[in-house]
C-alpha cells in the first residue's frame, strides 16, 4: 500500500483533534486527522456512563458578546460559525452526551476537516519522520505528530486483589446487578459519585472509599473535584440512609464465595483497621494515557503515576522531539488546578498549540497587536481585555496575555500559557507584563461560600479578593518586580473608575521606574 505523508498528523477526532484541526486549517498547515472509529467524538457515545455531561451549557447569559457567552458555555468548540454553538443543540444546563456526538460530527463536516476514519494506529516509530502503521497494514508518515486520544485506558491502583473489582469503563449499567447488595465504590471523583447517585435507589448499602478526603469543586474552584450535580449521595450519608463516605486506605481485597472481604485502614488518629464485606466492587479510580502504540524508538516519558505523557510548556514531549499533545492529556500542565482536562479548557490550549507550531515551524507571528507605550492606551487595552475575554477566565492563572515592553511601544500577545511565555519566549533582559485572571489565595479552613469579601471600593486591599479577578504582574526576565490586583466585582465587570484609575497608577509607576537611567 502507498504511504500517505503529511507535515502534521493528529491522532484522534475527538473535540481536541477537531479543535486543533480547525486552527491548523486557519493557518493553512498541511495536516490530516486519523480516527480509529467511524465517527468523530466516539468516546462520548459511551462516556460518561450515565449519559449526563457535567460541563455547563448556559444558554441565557444576558450578554450579546459571543466571547463572554463562552465563559459559561463549556461544550462549544472555538469557531466562526454561530450555528455551531452547542446551545443550538441543547437548552439543558447539563446536556445529554449523545447530543455532543452529533455536535462534533456536524463541526467536522461544516469545516470539511480532513479525517481518515476507521484508521487504528497499532505502531508508531520515529527515524527521520514519524511512521504510523495501522491494523490493516497501511502506513502514514509525518514530520510532526500530535496525539489527541485522551484517556483511553483505566487507571488501576496497586492494591492486592483489586482485580476483583469492575472498572467504571466496563461496569454493568443494569441496576438489577446491584439490587439489594452491599457495594463498594473505590474513588472519590465525579465518576464515583455519578455511579453512587445512580445506585441510591437500588443497593442495600453503598460505600464510597479512598485514602484522600473529599474535595468539593465549590471550595477548590477546580471543576474536576466533586461537582454539585453529582453530590446527592452525600445527603444519604449525612442523613443516616445506610450509605457512607470513607476516608481510608484499602489494604487488600479477598474473594470468598460470592462476596469480597476488604481490609481498610481509616485515616483517623488511631489508624483503625477494619474488615468490611461487600457483594460488588466498582473501581472509579480514574483513567490514563495509552502509550502501548509507541515503538521504543519514540516511547514518550510518562508522569503523574504514569497517567499522563510528560510534556513541556509548548505541549511537546519532554523526550521525543516533534511529538505533541492536545486535549485532556495536556492536563498534565495544570493537573488538579485549572481546566485543561476539560473541553472549556483544552479548546484554548489547542488554539495555543496551533499558534505555537505555526510560529515555530512556519514563521507566523504570535503577535496580536502593537500599541503605543502610553499609560492611558495600555490601561484601556487591559480593561477591554478583562471585560471581553473567555480564555483567561476559563483557564484562570494558566493562560495569560503577554505585554512585551520594547522601547516606545508595547507588543501585545493574547492568551498564551504563562509557563511557555516565561520558559520559551521572553529573554532574560526583557521587561514585560503578564495579565491573568485568578481566584484569591486559597482559604485553608471554612467554606468558600461564607468568605468575608473585600469592600467593593477598597482597592488598596484588592490582593485579598476571594473571587476571580484580574492580576497584572510586571517582570524583568524571570524575576517578578511588581504585582497589581484589580479588586473583585460581583458581576465580573471592571469598568468603573475604582478599577481603572488604580490600574493606570500602577502602570505609570512601572513606566517611571523604567525611564530612570541607572547611574
Amino acid at each position: 500500500m502507498k504511504t500517505k505523508h503529511k507535515d502534521y498528523i493528529i491522532i484522534g477526532a475527538g473535540p481536541a483533534g477537531l479543535q486543533l484541526g480547525y486552527f491548523f486549517q486557519k493557518y493553512n498547515l498541511d495536516f490530516l486527522i486519523v480516527e480509529k472509529n467511524n465517527v468523530a467524538g466516539s468516546y462520548f457515545k459511551d462516556y460518561p456512563r450515565h449519559r449526563t455531561l457535567i460541563s455547563i451549557n448556559k444558554v441565557h447569559t444576558g450578554f450579546e458578546d459571543k466571547n463572554l457567552d463562552l465563559r459559561f458555555d463549556w461544550n462549544s468548540l472555538l469557531c466562526d460559525k454561530d450555528e455551531l454553538l452547542f446551545k443550538e443543540y441543547s437548552k439543558e444546563y447539563f446536556p445529554n452526551a449523545n447530543l455532543f456526538v452529533d455536535y462534533l460530527n456536524d463541526f467536522a463536516k461544516a469545516y470539511a476537516l480532513p479525517i481518515d476514519y476507521g484508521v487504528e494506529i497499532q505502531n508508531i516509530k520515529k527515524e527521520e519522520v514519524f511512521t504510523l502503521t495501522t491494523s490493516t497494514g497501511e502506513v502514514y508518515t509525518c514530520n510532526h505528530l500530535v496525539v489527541a486520544t485522551g484517556w483511553v485506558k483505566p487507571y488501576i491502583p496497586e492494591i492486592p486483589g483489586i482485580n476483583h473489582g469492575e472498572h467504571y469503563m466496563t461496569m454493568s449499567l443494569d441496576k438489577k446487578a446491584y439490587e439489594n447488595k452491599k457495594v463498594l465504590i473505590i474513588g472519590k471523583g465525579n465518576s464515583a459519585f455519578e455511579t453512587a447517585d445512580d445506585l441510591i435507589a437500588t443497593t442495600a448499602t453503598t460505600h464510597v472509599c479512598s485514602e484522600n478526603s473529599l474535595v468539593m469543586a465549590w471550595n477548590s474552584h477546580y471543576v474536576g473535584n466533586l461537582r454539585a450535580v453529582n453530590n446527592n449521595f452525600l445527603d444519604t450519608y449525612q442523613l443516616k440512609a445506610q450509605n457512607a463516605v470513607l476516608d481510608a486506605s484499602i489494604n487488600k481485597i479477598i474473594k470468598e464465595g460470592n462476596q469480597y472481604k476488604v481490609s481498610i485502614t481509616y485515616n483517623n488518629n488511631a489508624s483503625e483497621v477494619e474488615e468490611l464485606v461487600y457483594d460488588s466492587i466498582i473501581l472509579c479510580t480514574g483513567f490514563r494515557f495509552d502509550d502501548s502504540i509507541f515503538d521504543e524508538s519514540c516511547k514518550p516519558e510518562l508522569t503523574i503515576k504514569n497517567r499522563f505523557p510528560n510534556q513541556e510548556s509548548d505541549y511537546q514531549s519532554t523526550n521525543i522531539e516533534g511529538l505533541y499533545y492536545a486535549g485532556t492529556i495536556t492536563h498534565m500542565r495544570d493537573y488538579k488546578k485549572q481546566a485543561s482536562g476539560f473541553v472549556h479548557g483544552f479548546r484554548y490550549n489547542a488554539a495555543c498549540l496551533a499558534r505555537i507550531l505555526a510560529h515555530k515551524n512556519h514563521d507566523t507571528s504570535l503577535l496580536s497587536s502593537e500599541i503605543e507605550w502610553n499609560v492611558d492606551v495600555i490601561g484601556d487595552e487591559i480593561i477591554d481585555r478583562i471585560n471581553s475575554n473567555s480564555s483567561l477566565w476559563n483557564q484562570y492563572g494558566y493562560l495569560g496575555d503577554l505585554i512585551l515592553i520594547k522601547d516606545d511601544k508595547l507588543l501585545y500577545y493574547n492568551s498564551l500559557p504563562v509557563d511557555y511565555v516565561k520558559e520559551k519566549f521572553v529573554k532574560d533582559t526583557d521587561d514585560y507584563f503578564i495579565l491573568t485572571m485568578e481566584f484569591g489565595k486559597k482559604i485553608e479552613t471554612g467554606e468558600h461560600t461564607s468568605v468575608n469579601r473585600v469592600h467593593r471600593n477598597d482597592y488598596e486591599n484588592a490582593q485579598n479578593s476571594a473571587f476571580i479577578h484580574p492580576i497584572v504582574r510586571y517582570y524583568k526576565g524571570d524575576e517578578l518586580m511588581e504585582e497589581f490586583h484589580i479588586i473583585e466585582d460581583l458581576e465580573a465587570v471592571w469598568k468603573e473608575s475604582i478599577h481603572i484609575d488604580p490600574l493606570k497608577k500602577f502602570i505609570k509607576k512601572v513606566k517611571q521606574k523604567l525611564s530612570v537611567v541607572p547611574v
